[in-house]
């Protein structure tokens, strides 16, 4: 998802109506030289975002480029987004907030929240206040 809106249907007026209106609601967005197709379900979770391709001439045709966005690094897998977490934590200047965690990892609250108690829970992260960081080896 795009940094300026949380949800795909935020920059609509009335968004919140078009939300609550659908149990699943399809969004299209250019981006670049693709179009980017976002999915969202009510009752279960979203997959990854598809890059779309319109196809011109005799045999026009719609053509997905891949299977996910290369802008949202979600992984299939638990372990992927640990790795992710742990590695922007690893490179900041300092302990980050969760708000930043999302906005760098492009990752819905819900699944950072996850990897962030796995994390938690095994020592990996520590958490300061409001703020989350690798614990710093003692020799």
């Amino acid at each position: 998802m795009a940094p300026r809106a949380a949800r795909p249907a935020s920059p609509l007026r009335g968004s919140g109506d078009f939300h609550a209106w659908g149990d699943s609601n399809l969004y299209l967005r250019r981006q670049k030289d693709a179009i980017v197709l976002t999915i969202e379900h009510r009752a279960a979770p979203a997959p990854d975002p598809l890059r779309l391709q319109l196809g011109s001439g005799d045999d026009a045709h719609l053509a997905i480029l891949d299977a996910s966005v290369e802008t949202h690094p979600r992984g299939d897998d638990e372990g992927d987004l640990d790795r992710l977490v742990l590695a922007k934590l690893a490179q900041a200047d300092g302990p980050l907030t969760r708000a930043q965690l999302r906005a760098q990892l492009r990752v819905r609250n819900e699944r950072l929240g996850d990897a962030m108690l796995r994390l938690a829970a095994s020592g990996a992260v520590l958490r300061e206040g409001d703020r989350w960081t690798v614990p710093v080896p003692t020799p």
